[in-house]
């Protein structure tokens, strides 16, 4: 059964997509093919390593069966505020826009597991749903608990290092004695 949190964030992606302007229309179609909802097909993201933050984000797309996705994390991350710069990725080859937040945890992850050598499976919402098809998101956004629930590991990225990070990392602690 599911929870009634989950059907109203449902409801809220759906109906209030994050806003990502760019001064210049990029070729979604070129990034995106449909997806077979028979099949409950998502995109996982596989993310080129580097050890170095300033690198290029750089990754490909494929698409599978959520059930056959195998090994993947699911990246939970802050949108955070509509922000004046966007940062970019680039997805097979082609530049799309993401926030300066989804672009600081994509780094962080990938010079975690640089040392890997090989690509990092990550399933992103805004990058592995097409944000400019409404019908893509309505259908993908349900899909979300199965993507978590099927995902290897869940990472949670909150934002940057600050001033209240050591109490915040306190209070975790504590809540699991």
């Amino acid at each position: 059964m599911r929870s009634p949190f989950f059907d109203l964030t449902a409801l809220f992606w759906a109906k209030n997509p994050p806003e990502i302007s760019n001064s210049s229309p990029l070729p979604q179609a070129t990034i995106y093919r449909t997806l077979d909802k028979a099949k409950r097909e998502i995109r996982i993201c596989d993310l080129i390593p580097s050890s170095k933050l300033s690198a290029p984000l750089q990754c490909s797309l494929r698409t599978v069966p959520i059930a056959q996705a195998g090994n993947f994390v699911a990246m939970s991350y802050v949108w955070g505020k509509k922000a004046a710069s966007i940062e970019s990725i680039l997805i097979d080859g082609v530049k799309h826009p993401i926030r300066p937040n989804l672009a600081a945890g994509l780094r962080r992850f990938r010079a975690t597991f640089s040392e890997q050598r090989h690509t990092i499976s990550v399933w992103a919402d805004a990058i592995c749903i097409n944000q400019d098809s409404i019908e893509e998101r309505n259908h993908q956004v349900p899909l979300m608990r199965a993507i978590f629930s099927e995902c290897e590991s869940a990472f949670a990225w909150l934002g940057e290092e600050d001033e209240t990070s050591d109490l915040a990392m306190e209070c975790i602690v504590r809540m699991d004695k």
